[in-house]
């Protein structure tokens, strides 16, 4: 295969890469906000998107046409050297801002779960309380009497 055409099977690779990574960009994106608000079910539906997408990568992924990236580098023109990196770039850029999107989504998750595990800590504490000391604020059971010291 010539040097060209490798090139051409990389841009074509680096491409399709940059395409799904846009599309998982902006699904991160939306996971995010689906995550702040609590919806759980478009957390579904994005993820299983993104699943999807990531699948379609790794069935499309070319390892041969990454390979040798380096000898290849050196041996194409300036101008397809220069246009090669410009989308590995891009594609870099895409998984940092992915990277970024999914640690921010997965705090998000992580501080919801905490807060809600402390509402039920708290609501668990409160059954406690009342079986514990009873209904403060109801008469007691017919039949029931207080005595003071007295009698």
């Amino acid at each position: 295969m010539s040097d060209a055409d490798r090139a051409a099977k990389l841009a074509a690779t680096l491409d399709f890469e940059r395409d799904a990574y846009t599309r998982i960009r902006a699904l991160s994106s939306e996971q995010l906000e689906a995550a702040r608000a609590g919806d759980t079910e478009r957390l579904e539906r994005l993820l299983a998107e993104k699943g999807a997408l990531v699948e379609k990568l790794e069935a499309n992924a070319d390892a041969e046409a990454r390979a040798g990236w380096s000898e290849l580098r050196d041996a194409l023109p300036a101008e397809t050297r220069a246009q090669l990196e410009q989308r590995i770039e891009e594609v870099a850029s895409l998984l940092a801002a992915i990277v970024k999107l999914e640690d921010e989504a997965r705090d998000e998750l992580v501080n919801k779960r905490g807060a809600a595990l402390e509402g039920l800590e708290r609501l668990a504490t409160a059954r406690r309380v009342n079986r514990a000391y009873g209904d403060a604020g109801s008469p007691p059971p017919p039949g029931a009497q207080m005595t003071d010291q007295r009698g």
